[in-house]
């Protein structure tokens, strides 16, 4: 077999195993696709995950963490984080407010920053 035959041979074999390699990783992305959380079909989400309707179509609420999220929710998230672990803190201290002692809080932070009025609260 002459060199010129056998780097045609080689060529050839390459190009198969490329075709072989791109659609192997064609299904492999599309089985993630179908596979993975939030990926699919958004009409199937039933109406208890959908925060919303808009002419029959669900808005999952998973579309609506996203864009929260993107639009400053992980300011959101970390105060949630924060009260979070001062509650557990607390608990863990023992420490327990009464009613009466949020209540009267809530009243202080009206007086001082809202000029006493609740509409403005």
């Amino acid at each position: 077999m002459s060199k010129d035959k056998i780097m045609e041979s080689i060529k050839s074999l390459q190009q198969v195993h490329l075709l072989a390699f791109i659609v192997v990783l064609l299904v492999a992305i599309i089985v993630m696709a179908v596979t993975l959380p939030g990926s699919g079909d958004q009409g199937t989400v039933s109406d208890s995950e959908a925060v919303a309707m808009v002419n029959g179509e669900p808005v999952p609420k998973d579309e609506l963490f996203e864009i929260m999220y993107a639009q400053g929710g992980s300011d959101a998230l970390e105060q949630l984080i924060a009260r979070k672990l001062i509650v557990q803190e607390a608990e863990n201290a023992g420490i327990e407010v009464s009613e009466e002692e949020m209540d009267a809080e809530v009243e202080s932070i009206i007086g001082e920053s809202f000029e006493g009025s609740r509409e403005e609260f």
